[in-house]
């Protein structure tokens, strides 16, 4: 019994008949096939007689496919999740002008003044450092009521994982 595992040491502590029967089978040598019920030599992969496997190879068996497809899951699902966070949207896209233009009209002065914005005419990015979640931006606006504004922009990505544009007009 000593060379057993912790677990087999339990199973068979606790179900005498069970460790009595598994002795027999190492006395015998032979293991009773579970379809047919002939004596089959230990060690056999086949029942001679019905031709049942009674061992399956390591990979054959079921865990491993499931540990293995479950392993890769998780690895392409983390490198998914990486790339999708180091993805940042260029300061000239439309998708940004169109986060800008949101965040124009929302502010203060064009609601105070009843203006809208009708296009970005030029954006670019400021020279420096660059962070994962955000990007420092600057851009011409061209407004409804035909003004330029030059502003400085910085796309964050909020809480929930949406980006955001906060704005300041330069002076």
């Amino acid at each position: 019994m000593d060379k057993l595992s912790k677990r087999a040491q339990r199973f068979y502590h606790r179900n005498p008949s069970a460790y009595r029967e598994l002795q027999g089978i190492k006395e015998r040598g032979t293991l009773p096939c579970p379809k047919c019920r002939v004596e089959v030599v230990l060690g056999t992969r086949i029942c001679p007689e019905c031709g049942v496997k009674l061992r399956l190879p390591w990979w054959h068996r079921k865990t491993v496919w499931t540990l293995a497809v479950m392993g890769l899951l998780g690895i392409v699902g983390g490198l998914g999740a990486w790339w999708w966070s180091q993805r940042i949207p260029e300061c000239g896209a439309p998708f940004t002008a169109e986060l800008l233009r949101n965040a124009f009209d929302d502010s203060a002065s064009a609601l105070d003044h009843g203006i809208s914005l009708a296009s970005v005419l030029a954006s670019g990015e400021h020279p420096g450092e660059k962070n994962p979640q955000s990007r420092k931006c600057y851009g011409i606006l061209l407004l409804s009521d035909k003004q330029e504004w030059e502003v400085d922009y910085r796309l964050n990505r909020d809480v929930a994982g949406f980006w955001q544009v906060r704005f300041a007009r330069r002076e």
